[in-house]
């Protein structure tokens, strides 16, 4: 019975050890699109990263591959249960200057399932600091989709719910 106990003592301790190394969104350096872990760093960020609640509850859990959200993400409830999930898929774009829109770096198609719905978010990500929404409804809606579409990406339209113009996606 103490080789259990010291048995359990260790795995806690390990793993209560392991939150101190997290790397949390809010504490990550944002530049040109990319996160890093510090400012001394040069080399993006791959691995996972975390978001908390201010109670310190966990909240996002979000995949990153060369300092862009990139694989699976999971977002949490205030009683640690999964409440959406998806995946984010980057695109590096050619050119994507729509009338005021400029200087997009790339798209990250947002996959998400919240209970039984399942929904696309399209994320333009530019480096010109504006950001707002295209709700289905606007004309430029479809313009970008149509733009997308020329490049080789294409996109169930049912399914997207909104095209966000962001500095990031997280």
């Amino acid at each position: 019975m103490k080789k259990i106990k010291e048995l359990i003592f260790i795995i806690y301790t390990l793993i209560a050890g392991c939150s101190a190394n997290d790397v949390l969104v809010n504490k990550m350096i944002l530049r040109n699109g990319r996160y890093f872990i510090s400012n001394d760093t040069h080399v993006p960020y791959t691995g996972t990263a975390l978001s908390k609640f201010d109670t310190g509850k966990l909240s996002e859990k979000t995949s990153f591959i060369n300092g862009v959200p990139n694989g699976k993400w999971l977002a949490y409830g205030y009683n640690g249960e999964v409440i959406q999930s998806g995946t984010y898929k980057p695109r590096l774009l050619k050119s994507l200057d729509i009338e005021t829109i400029k200087q997009i770096i790339r798209i990250n198609i947002c996959t998400t399932i919240e209970g039984n719905q399942n929904f696309i978010v399209l994320y333009l990500v530019s480096n010109n600091g504006e950001e707002f929404d295209i709700e289905k409804k606007a004309p430029l809606f479809n313009i970008i989709l149509e733009k997308l579409k020329q490049q080789g990406i294409t996109i169930r339209n049912d399914l997207v719910d909104k095209i966000r113009i962001v500095k990031t996606e997280i």
